[in-house]
C-alpha cells in the first residue's frame, strides 16, 4: 500500500450492489477498501476494531436500523479528519437536507456510475468540495425547517392521550368506527369524539393525514 492511498469504508444493506461497488474502487490504483458493511451496528463495531484510518466514507443513507449518518461519531473517532459521502435511492429531499446537516460532505445517487463516484471522491480527497457553498447553505435550511416541523410533530403526538393514540393505531389497521367500536365495547358516537379530540390535537383536516403524519414519525407500524 502506497502512503497516499485514498483509504474508503463502506456501509450499504444492498449487498450486491455494495461488493460490486468495491470491486470497482478496489481496480483503481490510488484506492484501498478497508472495510464494508451493511448496518449501522455493524459499522461501528467494524470501526472500533479497524486496523487503518479513513479517509472516506460512503454510506447508504437509509439503513436497516437508521439513518447512516448516524455512522460519522465512530468514523470521526478513529479518524477526525474522515468525511462522509451519502448514498441513496430515492432523490428524498429531506434525507438529502437531514444528511449534509449531520456532516455529509457530498450525496450521490445511487444510479450514479462508478466513475462518476470515482471522480467524486478523487475531488473530495483533493480538498474539493462537492456541495457548492451556496446549495449546502439551501440544504442547512430546509433541515432547520424539516427540526421545526418534526419538533412541532412530536409535541402535537406526545399531548395525545392514550385511547387516541389507540384511535391511531386502529385507523392505521385500516379499521372503521364501528369496527373499532364494537371492539371496545363502546359506541360510535364515543369513538367520533376521539377522533375529533384527535385530529384538532394533531392539527390535520383528515384522517388520512393523521396516519401520515403518524406513520412518517413511527407512532404506528403497518407491518
Amino acid at each position: 500500500m502506497r502512503t497516499n492511498d485514498i483509504r474508503l469504508f463502506l456501509v450499504d444493506d444492498l449487498i450486491a450492489y455494495r461488493t460490486s461497488f468495491a470491486e470497482a474502487l478496489d481496480r483503481e490504483s490510488d484506492f484501498r477498501v478497508v472495510g464494508q458493511v451493511s448496518s449501522i451496528a455493524e459499522a461501528r463495531n467494524e470501526l472500533i476494531n479497524l486496523h487503518s484510518a479513513v479517509d472516506i466514507a460512503l454510506v447508504g443513507l437509509r439503513l436497516p436500523d437508521g439513518p447512516g449518518t448516524l455512522v460519522l461519531a465512530e468514523l470521526h473517532t478513529i479518524s477526525p479528519s474522515a468525511q462522509l459521502v451519502g448514498m441513496h435511492g430515492t432523490g428524498n429531499e429531506r434525507e438529502e437536507a437531514m444528511a449534509v446537516a449531520a456532516g455529509a460532505a457530498g450525496i450521490f445517487p445511487r444510479a450514479s456510475t462508478a466513475g462518476e463516484i470515482i471522480e467524486g471522491v478523487r475531488k473530495l480527497a483533493a480538498g474539493e468540495l462537492l456541495i457548492p457553498a451556496e446549495a449546502r447553505i439551501e440544504h442547512l435550511q430546509r433541515a432547520l425547517a424539516y427540526q421545526a416541523e418534526q419538533h412541532a410533530a412530536f409535541s402535537a403526538l406526545s399531548r395525545l392521550t392514550h385511547r387516541e393514540g389507540d384511535i391511531l393505531r386502529a385507523l392505521a389497521e385500516g379499521k372503521s368506527d364501528k369496527e373499532t367500536a364494537d371492539e371496545w365495547g363502546v359506541s360510535r358516537k364515543t369513538v367520533a369524539a376521539h377522533m375529533a379530540n384527535l385530529l384538532e390535537k394533531l392539527g390535520v383536516e383528515s384522517r388520512l393525514q393523521a396516519v401520515l403524519l403518524a406513520l412518517r414519525y413511527g407512532v404506528v407500524d403497518l407491518e
